[in-house]
C-alpha cells in the first residue's frame, strides 16, 4: 500500500499539487494558530472582535473592487490558449478601471457609507483599498492554480502572511491606544506591496491592456457571480457583524475566537479543492465521469473524518491557544465544523455549473442562502444569544448543498455524483455535531466525563472511517487511471 501510494504521488499531477496545496496551507493556518495566543493577548477581546468584523468589511470589497473577474481564468486558460496571457493583461487593466470608479463612488458616499457598515470613514478606505489589493493578488493566485504552478503559489501565499503577521505584531506594540489599528495597517503594506509584485508578474508576460473579447468574456462570467460571491461572505461573515451590532464586539470576539478553531477544515477545503478543480474539469472535458464519481465518494469521507477530528481536539486547542476569558464560546466548535461540511458538499456540485458557465443560477443560490442567514440572525441571535448564530449558518449551508444539487442534478440534468453519495456522511456529521453541542450544554467542559465522551464516541467513529477511507483508496489505487486519467 506504502509502495503505490508513493508510486501514485510520483505520477500523478493532480496529486503532487494537492500535496503542496495542502502542506502551504497547513503551514498558512499552522502560523494562524501560532499567532491566535499572540493576538489574544495583544488584543482585548473588544479589539480582536473589532479586527475581525474589519476583516469581514474587506472581504466584502476585495470582491466589490474586482466584480470577480478572476472566475473566467479557469475557462479562459482553454478557451483563449494562446491568447491566454492577453487575456490576463487585458482583464486585470479592466480592473484598475472597476477600482478608480469604485474609490470615487466611495468618496461620494462615505459619509454614508460609514453609518450603514457601522464603521470609521478611515477604516472603510483602509478596507476598500487593501480589498483591491487581495482582489489582484487572488487574480494572481488564481493563475497559477490553473497553470498547475502550485509550487509558486504556494510560496507566494506563505511569503506574505509572514510578512503580514510580523508586521502586524510590530505595529501593535508601537500603538499606545486603539491597538487593532496596528492589525489594519499591517495588512494594508502587505496588501499594497504584494499587489505591485502581481502586477509586474502579469504585465511581464504580456503589455495588452485593451482586449474587449477578454473583456466581455470575463465579464459575462464573472459579474453573474458577484452575488453569489457576496452573499458567501454573508454566510461566513454576517453572523460576525450581526452579533457585534445586536450583542456587542466582546461575544463577537468569542464567536470569532471559536470561528477560527472550527475553521480547521477550511484549510483541508481550500487546499483540496485548489487540486479538484483543475483535475475535475480536465475529467469532464475527457468524459471521464466514472473517475469523477468514484473520487467524490473519497473525498466526502476524507473531509467527514476532517470535520470529525476538528470536533474531538479543537476544545482542546482552544486551552492552548487564549486566555480563560476567550473559552465561553468552546462548544459552538463541533457546530462551526459542521457548517463547513456542508460547505464541501456543495461545492462538489457547483464545480460542475462553474464547468458548464451556468453561473447566474449559482447566484440565484447562494443569494438564497444568504437571505435566509441574515433573516434567522436578525430574527434568532436577539432571543438566543450569539451562539445561535452557528447553527443559522449551518442551516443556510444545508439550504445551499441541496440547491445546487438540484440545480447540477435535476435543472442542468449532470448525474456524476449522486445525492445519496454526499447525504450519508453528511448525516454522520449531523448527529455527531449535536450530540456533541448537548453534551457540553450540560456537562461541564474540560471535566473527565466530558473528555471520556468526546473522544470516546468521535475516536472510535474515526478510527472505522479511517479504515474504510484505506479499504477504498486500496481499491482506487489498483490503477492509477481511476483518479489521474485523461
Amino acid at each position: 500500500m506504502l509502495k503505490k501510494t508513493v508510486s501514485f504521488l510520483k505520477k500523478s499531477e493532480t496529486a503532487k499539487s494537492g500535496l503542496w496545496y495542502l502542506i502551504s496551507n497547513f503551514a498558512l493556518n499552522g502560523m494562524a494558530f501560532i499567532t491566535v495566543p499572540i493576538f489574544t493577548r495583544l488584543l482585548s477581546v473588544e479589539d480582536y472582535g473589532t479586527v475581525s468584523v474589519y476583516m469581514s468589511i474587506v472581504a466584502v470589497m476585495t470582491i466589490v473592487s474586482g466584480l470577480d473577474l478572476h472566475i473566467g481564468i479557469g475557462r479562459a486558460i482553454i478557451d483563449f490558449d494562446r491568447d491566454y496571457q492577453k487575456y490576463l493583461s487585458s482583464v486585470l487593466s479592466l480592473s484598475i478601471v472597476l477600482f478608480l470608479v469604485g474609490i470615487l463612488l466611495l468618496f461620494a458616499f462615505l459619509e454614508r457609507a460609514s453609518k450603514w457598515f457601522e464603521m470609521t470613514p478611515d477604516l472603510l478606505l483602509f478596507a476598500f483599498v487593501t480589498g483591491y489589493g487581495s482582489f489582484v493578488f487572488g487574480f494572481y493566485q488564481h493563475n497559477l492554480i490553473f497553470m498547475r504552478k502550485y509550487r509558486q503559489k504556494s510560496l507566494l501565499d506563505l511569503i506574505k502572511a509572514i510578512s503580514e503577521v510580523a508586521l502586524a505584531i510590530i505595529m501593535i506594540l508601537l500603538m499606545v491606544e486603539s491597538k487593532y489599528y496596528g492589525r489594519v495597517y499591517s495588512h494594508v503594506v502587505i496588501s499594497m506591496v504584494f499587489m505591485v509584485i502581481c502586477f509586474v508578474m502579469i504585465f511581464r508576460g504580456s503589455k495588452t491592456t485593451v482586449c474587449p473579447k477578454a473583456w466581455l468574456y470575463a465579464i459575462r462570467i464573472g459579474i453573474p457571480l458577484v452575488p453569489h460571491s457576496l452573499s458567501g461572505i454573508i454566510l461566513v461573515q454576517f453572523d460576525r457583524v450581526a452579533i457585534k451590532s445586536l450583542v456587542g464586539a466582546t461575544e463577537a470576539g468569542l464567536y470569532s475566537f471559536a470561528y477560527n478553531l472550527g475553521m480547521i477544515p477550511l484549510i483541508f477545503l481550500t487546499a483540496s479543492s485548489h487540486a479538484w478543480a483543475p483535475w475535475s474539469y480536465t475529467q469532464l472535458s475527457h468524459g471521464n465521469y466514472s473517475r469523477i464519481r468514484k473520487a467524490a465518494n473519497l473525498y466526502s469521507f476524507a473531509f467527514l473524518l476532517i470535520v470529525l477530528g476538528t470536533m474531538m481536539l479543537g476544545p482542546e486547542m482552544a486551552i492552548a491557544l487564549a486566555p480563560q476569558e476567550y473559552l465561553g464560546g468552546v462548544r459552538l466548535i463541533s457546530v462551526i465544523a459542521l457548517g463547513y461540511f456542508f460547505q464541501f458538499s456543495y461545492t462538489i456540485y457547483v464545480n460542475f455549473a462553474f464547468y458548464m458557465k451556468k453561473t447566474f443560477a449559482i447566484s440565484i443560490g447562494t443569494i438564497m442562502a444568504g437571505g435566509i442567514n441574515i433573516a434567522l440572525n436578525l430574527l434568532m441571535i436577539p432571543v438566543f444569544g450569539y451562539e445561535i448564530a452557528a447553527w443559522t449558518t449551518v442551516i443556510s449551508y444545508f439550504c445551499l448543498f441541496v440547491f445546487h444539487w438540484f440545480n447540477v442534478s435535476v435543472l442542468l440534468k449532470e448525474k456524476t455524483v449522486e445525492f445519496r453519495a454526499m447525504i450519508a456522511p453528511a448525516i454522520i456529521a449531523s448527529v455527531i455535531a449535536f450530540q456533541q453541542y448537548i453534551t457540553l450544554a450540560f456537562l461541564r467542559p474540560f471535566s473527565l466525563i466530558e473528555r471520556l465522551l468526546r473522544f470516546g464516541i468521535l475516536g472510535l467513529t474515526c478510527l472505522v472511517l479511517v479504515a474504510y477511507i484505506l479499504k477504498t483508496a486500496r481499491t482506487m489505487m489498483t490503477s492509477n487511471k481511476d483518479l489521474e486519467g485523461g
